[in-house]
């Protein structure tokens, strides 16, 4: 289980900063760097499922933490915090 949250972790942040960086700078800077970004997620989350052999629940987990990761990160990323904190 500890493969698959770790892995789930931190494929959310690659998803999350491709997505943030397709909705919100993608105009300012290179495009496919952001779609590699979430490639490379997704890759890893199947690498760890296949390498490590995980079980069916396991592997879920991971991708539910991956895309919990992700949404947070577009989330966080997103909001002005100067207004949150205040």
């Amino acid at each position: 289980m500890q493969a698959a949250l770790g892995a789930g972790a931190v494929a959310g942040v690659l998803v999350g900063e491709g997505v943030y960086g397709l909705r919100e700078i993608a105009g300012t800077t290179y495009p496919p760097y952001w779609w590699g970004s979430i490639v490379a997620g997704l890759l890893l989350v199947a690498a760890v499922v296949l390498a490590r052999r995980l079980s069916a629940r396991a592997a879920a987990v991971a991708v539910a933490v991956t895309a919990l990761a992700g949404a947070a990160f577009v989330l966080v990323y997103s909001a002005d915090l100067v207004t949150v904190l205040h």
